[in-house]
């Protein structure tokens, strides 16, 4: 019998199994999160060409908490990203830190969400504590649980105030939660670009948020005008997969939303600068075999409007040069090309990544596509689709009844 394409992935301790180590559902619901990723959520990652995630949880909303495959990186030590709609957000240095990084995340979107933590059993919290140390996590949830019970400090995040003082505090509470080396780095740089300064900031070393300080430090250059942090910045952005940590419609500048039409633009954005400027820009940009693709992308303003072939091709070129990580990388844009412009990623693009993760043994990359490409399967994608026709039709006939 075929496995099913949730089997195909590449195991993922503990989160494989939660139920079987002893943690209950009810734990899981204080997360929002279920274990289990449906096929349909599966098929749509396969579709976006999200070739560079490997999905653990599902959440209420089509939200999914996945892990940033990076060539050399295991699964326990990936980043761990949150996905909605093609676009991804990083919110931990990996997976060991997830029970504190979702719950803050949360809490510092949601007002509700922070009351009903502020209100959580002794019961509740030993809980999450069990799931936080199954993670790997070293310190217990007691600073996080500190600070939800401070009202002064939930008014201030979550009050009609949105200045510098909210954002500042929004701040704080993120680092003392998630105390992760470059994780501090990441909400300071935020910080000082927040307080307005005027003057550009040099783009810190972040690690696993090093994309989404590429993506804030383009914004600051442009408002700025400051050409040469533009270009250094743009260039920056194209040494990550398309969609992470590039959405622009924000909340707040310390907590925002992912947005795959917002990521899409930034992208674009990025693209635009380097192709304006390019008589500024270095020549070792200019002799990258990305730099084609980078400038035709620069006359768009959705990523559909580039032909996504040009990334296929530069990938190649990379490859023949040994270049093998970045060329993966561009087999990821040009998956986002593809779908933004058909609504399926290149399907040749996603072959030539599961060689090429072969080629390199890449393991935990490899098993991924392997899984992806059983989804992509156009049977099982067309099953999917006529599914949810009827049950919008049926949702039409009871609305009409």
């Amino acid at each position: 019998m075929k496995n099913s394409p949730q089997e195909l992935l590449p195991s993922v301790p503990p989160f494989t199994d939660l139920y079987n180590q002893g943690i209950s559902p009810s734990t899981l619901r204080l997360l929002r999160c279920s274990p289990k990723i449906s096929n349909i959520q599966l098929t749509f990652l396969a579709r976006v060409g999200a070739y560079w995630v490997r999905p653990i949880l599902e959440r209420p909303g089509s939200e999914v908490l996945a892990l940033r495959l990076q060539p050399g990186l295991t699964l326990v030590n990936s980043p761990l990203l949150l996905l909605y709609a093609g676009q991804a957000i990083t919110l931990a240095e990996d997976a060991r830190d997830l029970v504190p990084a979702v719950l803050a995340w949360d809490a510092a979107n949601n007002d509700a969400i922070w009351t009903t933590l502020r209100k959580l059993s002794t019961l509740d919290w030993d809980g999450l504590n069990a799931l936080h140390s199954l993670c790997g996590g070293k310190a217990d949830l007691s600073i996080l649980r500190k600070l939800v019970q401070q009202k002064q400090l939930q008014q201030l995040i979550h009050g009609n105030d949105l200045g510098k003082k909210r954002e500042h505090a929004v701040c704080q509470f993120l680092l003392q939660c998630l105390p992760q080396q470059s994780h501090q780095v990441y909400r300071q740089y935020l910080d000082k670009l927040q307080q307005g300064t005027g003057n550009i900031i040099p783009i810190p070393q972040a690690g696993a948020f090093n994309a989404a300080v590429s993506a804030r430090a383009l914004l600051y250059a442009c408002q700025q005008g400051d050409r040469s942090a533009a270009i250094l910045s743009a260039w920056a952005v194209f040494a990550h997969p398309p969609m992470l940590d590039t959405s622009v419609r924000e909340q707040s500048g310390q907590v925002y939303l992912p947005n795959a039409l917002s990521g899409d633009r930034l992208c674009c954005m990025a693209a635009r600068v380097l192709h304006d400027l390019s008589e500024e820009v270095p020549e070792s940009f200019r002799q990258s075999p990305v730099w084609s693709a980078i400038t035709q992308l620069g006359n768009a303003d959705i990523l559909g409007e580039c032909n996504g072939q040009i990334f296929l091709q530069a990938s190649q070129q990379l490859v023949s040069e040994g270049s093998l990580d970045a060329a993966f990388n561009c087999l990821l844009w040009n998956a986002a090309c593809s779908y933004s412009q058909s609504g399926r990623s290149d399907i040749i693009a996603m072959r030539n990544a599961t060689e090429l993760a072969q080629l390199a043994n890449w393991t935990e990359i490899h098993a991924t596509l392997l899984a992806m490409t059983a989804v992509r399967d156009d049977t099982m994608e067309d099953q999917i689709v006529k599914s949810l026709n009827k049950r919008a039709d049926q949702l039409l006939r009871n609305t009409d009844s």
